[in-house]
């Protein structure tokens, strides 16, 4: 982040390779659960997982909040 200034697109490019990944990590994870069963070792490894959940959100923010960064350079 600190080569580009805070400009806009490779900021909200970076927040969505991370959002990309966030949704990919919450898919892998639903689909070992279902394999497994509802009684998986992962299932209850994780518990409610409100950080695999909360972080896909907070990185569509920050893709939207993205644009506003031109007026902080």
């Amino acid at each position: 982040m600190d080569e580009n200034h805070y400009e806009p697109v490779p900021t909200a490019l970076y927040g969505a390779v991370l959002f990309m990944a966030g949704i990919a990590y919450l898919v892998l994870q639903h689909l070992i659960i279902v394999s497994q069963g509802a009684d998986s070792i992962l299932k209850r490894a994780i518990g409610p997982d409100w950080k695999g959940k909360l972080s896909p959100v907070a990185y569509l923010a920050a893709i939207l909040i993205a644009p506003g960064l031109r007026d902080y350079r």
